[in-house]
């Protein structure tokens, strides 16, 4: 429910940001047109942000933890990215969305939309790039607590013990994407 309610929050935002630049565009250039087509580009952009906002946040506070371990090495985070089907949609759907947008407001030289695609294909790349910093990866598997913090970027081969229940963990342990499999339940052990 908190999601949904997160998505017509972002869009209502959307729209909102999208009229107040489409507003100004229409007194200025008397063009129903131009106002459309900033309508759609501005508010996409800015429900598209507003959406994924609290996961840019929380991904930027993680950083300096968890972006030096090995699963999230440049060449993982982008096969990730690739086989994800949400950044293959947001690519297609926002080009398709932008580009016609300009299309449709008088810019018809191949050269212009081109640009503009490249734009926004630049942008959903570095937005989904910016998504795939793998978290979840970094909590206890036996109860969940958080253990990014205790994590040092530079110690390859630490172990962490789970404030909350005390097992113990390695990082290999904890950098597996789905959850326990048979060799890591028999290497998990209990802190003394």
């Amino acid at each position: 429910m908190l999601n949904r309610r997160k998505m017509v929050q972002s869009a209502f935002l959307g729209a909102f940001v999208g009229m107040n630049a489409a507003l100004p565009m229409y007194l200025w250039q008397s063009n129903t047109q131009f106002a459309v087509a900033c309508f759609i580009i501005v508010g996409y952009t800015s429900w598209l942000v507003a959406a994924t906002w609290s996961e840019i946040v929380a991904s930027y506070a993680m950083r300096t933890n968890v972006d030096a371990l090995p699963v999230n090495r440049a060449d993982r985070r982008l096969k990730r990215m690739c086989l994800d089907m949400g950044f293959w949609w947001s690519l297609t759907f926002g080009g398709a969305t932008v580009t016609g947008s300009v299309w449709y407001a008088g810019f018809r030289q191949m050269a212009v939309l081109l640009t503009v695609g490249a734009i926004w294909a630049l942008v959903a790349f570095l937005l989904n790039y910016g998504l795939t910093l793998l978290t979840p990866t970094t909590r206890c598997r036996r109860c969940g607590y958080q253990l990014a913090p205790h994590m040092d970027p530079a110690r390859g081969e630490q172990v962490l013990i789970c404030p909350e229940c005390g097992t113990a963990w390695k990082k290999d342990e904890l950098l597996l994407s789905e959850g326990l499999d048979k060799k890591t339940k028999g290497s998990r052990r209990k802190a003394a």
